[in-house]
């Protein structure tokens, strides 16, 4: 997150935390391209979880992390 934060692709804010909306968001390489989840930070956000990759499609699951699989927001 801080690499994408100081190349200003995403908000500075990143560059201090991984927090934000009261979410935790994390973002990995693989190859051929990313993925990127939010995961509620405390129950009081709610238990939705989101995921995205290289492909564009915004994925969501409630009470479980979410993945390539899960439904489409």
């Amino acid at each position: 997150m801080k690499e994408l934060a100081r190349a200003k692709l995403i908000d500075s804010r990143f560059l201090t935390t991984d927090k934000k909306g009261g979410y935790i968001f994390k973002v990995k390489g693989k190859p051929g391209g990313f993925e990127a989840t939010a995961t509620p930070a405390t129950k009081a956000v709610g238990d939705r979880f989101f995921y995205i990759d290289q492909r564009g499609i915004l994925r969501y699951a409630d009470g479980k992390m979410a993945n390539s699989k899960s439904p489409r927001l």
